[in-house]
Parts: structure tokens; sequence; C-alpha cells
């Protein structure tokens, strides 16, 4: 062999050659090519622009005289000269490149060797460090890739809740819509939940199982509660394991709390190659405020503590007749929409899907978060005329303050109303009188719906408020249709 041309073609994107020593990328042949053993300094490469399709390195490997013979280097002849004996495997020289993809194709590659003189060439190919791997072929040649994959994509991102049951009617299953659509190249994504749930399935799939993944979530406290830094502002944030394909559930932020932050680091089997996928739960909602005033509570603990009910318009359409309340105010409804939220019954018995109750602070200003839908909202105390706002439309970010539809600025519950009714009268009168003069400290039998001064007695105080406001019905306020 005199010499021959090989054109040794790549995609350029895809892997550049790169130093033998050092594997930086680089384009001199004398880097990233070197001949061995017998070879070095009997053979010499010149790299040329390469002229087929595509990119690649076109290269002329010849003899360098003097040359020597050797084990593989022969003379056959005086005019023939010297010939590289390949019959049983001899390693000629070493070239380098580096990888950039995270997955090799073998069709990456490809050896043109000269149609006049076509010598019988193989290729070794060692990726590891320690095995090697040898092709004999005259135009082509493989790559065997044994290195870790550096694969950190996810193929999906599932985001649901509910169970799944075969009975459509009994399952709560829900999956939800990412914002955008997932894809492994995408890292960032948002999701608004108009639902009220306490917590989320979060399952993700790999791209390649061979990775593993880590999801980064709030912290939370025994009570779903976040727990933030020292400065009270920042949020303290946890690293949990999730399994590729099994759903992890996620409690996420109360409504009017901040955005729920959930990442998902996934590392590849290389244990370098690493990719962040975040997503970012949002809660829209609108508030609904007020203050709520009792005077007989004025003089004696000043404590104005009440409950705020809010129902959803869809969930009590069939228990509720408003026309029928506003008409005939004397009705037991408050008790019994009041036994669903303080019954230990699941809400699907009571045909009720959603509830929502705080209780006031101790000056009786409230502030309850509501998910953006039509509302009827209850305020209530023990032994008080409940009171109720009707048709509130909630809207995102909107805010609507109660106490401003009252003529005192404020929402004043009445004592009077025991047997919780809707109205005043001689039934509250009777509980009243059998109650008189009990003691909270020293009678167990303490009927606390006819203190209504929270003195810890039943006396005239609380028999006079129950006179003097004789007759009163409680009050419906429709925010479509005025004060009834």
């Amino acid at each position: 062999m005199n010499g021959f041309d090989v054109r040794f073609s790549y995609q350029n994107e895809k892997i550049k050659p790169s130093n033998i020593n050092t594997n930086e990328v680089t384009n001199n042949n004398d880097e990233y090519f070197e001949f061995v053993d017998e070879f070095n300094g009997a053979l010499e490469m010149k790299t040329l622009a390469y002229d087929g399709t595509g990119s690649g390195i076109r290269a002329i490997v010849s003899f360098n005289p003097p040359i020597t013979e050797s084990e593989h280097i022969m003379k056959t002849g005086e005019k023939t000269g010297r010939v590289v004996n390949t019959q049983n495997g001899v390693l000629i020289g070493k070239m380098s490149f580096q990888m950039l993809a995270d997955e090799f194709d073998k069709n990456w590659f490809s050896l043109e060797t000269s149609t006049t003189s076509a010598p019988k060439t193989g290729i070794m190919i060692n990726i590891d460090g320690i095995n090697s791997y040898y092709y004999d072929a005259q135009t082509t040649f493989n790559f065997t890739d044994n290195t870790a994959s550096k694969n950190a994509d996810l193929s999906n991102l599932i985001v649901s809740s509910g169970i799944e049951n075969e009975n459509e009617e009994n399952s709560t299953y829900k999956e939800y819509v990412l914002n955008p659509t997932f894809n492994k190249d995408i890292y960032n994504y948002e999701l608004k939940l108009y639902d009220y749930i306490e917590k989320i399935d979060i399952k993700a799939l790999l791209s390649d199982e061979k990775s593993n993944m880590k999801i980064k979530v709030p912290k939370k406290d025994t009570n779903n509660n976040l727990i933030y830094e020292s400065d009270e502002t920042t949020i303290v944030y946890e690293e949990k394991d999730i399994t590729n394909n099994i759903a992890l559930p996620v409690f996420i932020n109360k409504i009017g709390e901040p955005d729920t932050e959930i990442t998902i680091k996934v590392t590849a089997e290389d244990g370098k190659t690493e990719k962040k996928y975040k997503l970012v739960l949002k809660r829209p909602y609108g508030t609904i405020k007020g203050k709520i005033f009792m005077e007989p509570i004025k003089f004696t603990t000043e404590e104005h503590i009440a409950e705020v009910l809010a129902y959803l318009d869809k969930d009590i359409e069939g228990l509720v007749d408003w026309s029928s309340m506003i008409n005939n105010s004397n009705s037991s409804i408050s008790d019994n929409l009041n036994t669903i939220f303080r019954g230990d019954i699941t809400i699907s018995q009571k045909g009720i899907s959603e509830k929502v109750k705080i209780i006031t602070n101790k000056d009786g200003t409230f502030e309850i978060y509501l998910i953006p839908e039509t509302y009827h909202i209850l305020i209530d105390r023990k032994g008080y005329l409940d009171q109720y706002y009707i048709n509130i439309e909630v809207t995102e970010n909107m805010t609507i303050d109660l106490s401003e539809k009252e003529s005192n600025g404020v929402i004043e519950l009445i004592a009077g109303d025991i047997d919780k009714d809707g109205l005043i009268g001689i039934k509250d009168k009777m509980i009243m009188t059998k109650e008189n003069g009990k003691s909270k400290i020293l009678d167990s039998s303490f009927n606390e719906k006819c203190d209504f001064n929270d003195d810890g007695l039943i006396d005239i105080k609380d028999k006079t408020l129950s006179t003097k406001d004789n007759g009163l019905k409680r009050k419906i306020i429709d925010l479509k249709g005025g004060n009834t």
C-alpha cells in the first residue's frame, strides 16, 4: 500500500473531533488523530476539506519514507513498494470524537475508501476505556455506544385529582390540562385550579427509565399549613423521591396563599446531565369580607365571634327555595345547612360537593377566599338570628365587603333565636324560661344558646334581650335583588 484516500463523514451537529488527551473540540488532525506503535512515523495523514455530502473529514494516508519493515509493514517488491498487512487485525491509529447528543446513532458515521485502491480496512471502537469493538468492513463501520445515557427528559407529566372507579357515577377522577401542553423540551408550566381540593396527584413519566428524579414541593406542618423561614416570608421546600409512572399525592397551598411551585428534577443515567421541569399551580379567587357586631357582647367579652359559611349555588339548588325563605323566614334551613358542616358526614352523602367555613376574628372582622362561582353566604352564631347574603357572583381578584350592604356599616346579629327557626318568638321564650338561672360553671346542662352576652350566666339580662327583639325574623339579602 503506497497510500489511500479515506473519506470519513459525520453529522457535525452530533459529534466533533476532539483532542485525544483532553477531549476538547479541535479541528487539528495532529490533535484528534495519532498513529500508534510501528505505524507512528511510518505513516502520515493529511486532512482536506471534505467534498462529499454533509459534514466530515477527508484524509489522505500514505507512507512516510524512509520506511522500515516491521511485523505488518512489508515489502512486496522493488516496484510495488510497501504494504500494510491487516489480515489478522492490527491497530493503525486512533481518532477521538466528542459526542454532543444524548443518544448515539451508528448511521452518523460512514467510511469511504478509494475506488482505485481499496484496502481491507477495519475500525476498532472504544468508548468506556475498557471494552473495544472491532468491525471489519470496506466501506462502512458501526459504532457501539457503551456510555451511560445523557437522557434527562420526561416523556409526560400528568396532574390529576380524585379516585378512578370503573363505575363513572362513583368516580371522582379528574385530569387537568397544563399550559402549555406538555412537551419534553418545555420546562415551565402553569395550571389554574378551580376546585376546592387539598391535594393533587403528580405522575411523571421518564423518557429513559435508567434516569431518576426528585420532586421539590412546599413543606407543610401536620395541619397542612405552610412552613416559612425565620423571615416569615420565604417558604421552606422539601425534596422527595418520585417513582416513574406512579402518582404522588402533593398537598397544595390553600386559597389565598402564594402559588404552589413544584419542581421535578430528572438526572440522567450518567449522573451529571440534569433537567428541571417546573409547575406553578395558581388558585384564582375572589374575596368576601366584612365586620360582625353583636350588641350584647359589647358589654362583656367584646369578642364578636361568629361563623361565616359559603355554599356554592349549584350544590344547594335543590335543597333551598330562596323565594319561599324570603316570603316565610320561619324555617330551620340554617340548622340543616349547619349540620352539613358540623357533622362528620362526607359531603357526597349530603349531595354537596364543596363547602367553605371560617371563624371571624375576635373583633368580628373576616375575609373568606372563594373560587369564582355563584355563592350564598350564611353568617351564624348560636342563639342569634342567622343572616344570609345570596346570589353573590364571585370573580377573580374581586373583593366584596358585606358590611357596606348594611346601613350602619356593620353586620349586626340579633340575639334571641334559640331554636334557630329564623324567628324570635314564643318557642324561644319557653326555652329561655326553662334555662333561666343556670351557670356555665355549676350546671352540666348549661345551654350556651341562651347565654346571649357570653357572661357564663343565663339570667334576666338574656331574658330581656329575648323579649326586646320578639317577632324579628332572619335577614336574607339578595345581592341581585336588594334587601329582603
